[in-house]
């Protein structure tokens, strides 16, 4: 289940459908994520993951295991050192 949607940043209280739309208020496209669970903006790219066993919120997060050849590597909580996901630059 996610919880990010899409909000205007200049009338945060306006959803729209998906990324791309026209914000109902002020007109302009909206590419910008709210997390309905933080309560804040969620990055542009990636996936805004909470902690499966603690949840807490991807700030809350580490990269570990980092590469420099391959550029990815596994992120982990800071918080109860659980695995949340892999990551790859690309």
């Amino acid at each position: 289940m996610t919880y990010v949607e899409y909000r205007c940043k200049t009338h945060p209280e306006i959803k729209v459908a998906k990324g791309g739309e026209p914000c109902l208020e002020c007109n302009e496209k909206v590419f910008s994520r709210w997390c309905k669970k933080c309560g804040g903006w969620a990055g542009m790219m990636g996936p805004h993951k909470h902690c499966p066993k603690c949840d807490s919120p991807p700030k809350d997060h580490e990269l570990r295991n980092h590469s420099l050849m391959w550029h990815d590597g596994d992120v982990y909580c800071t918080k109860c050192w659980e695995f949340v996901r892999s990551w790859d630059a690309g």
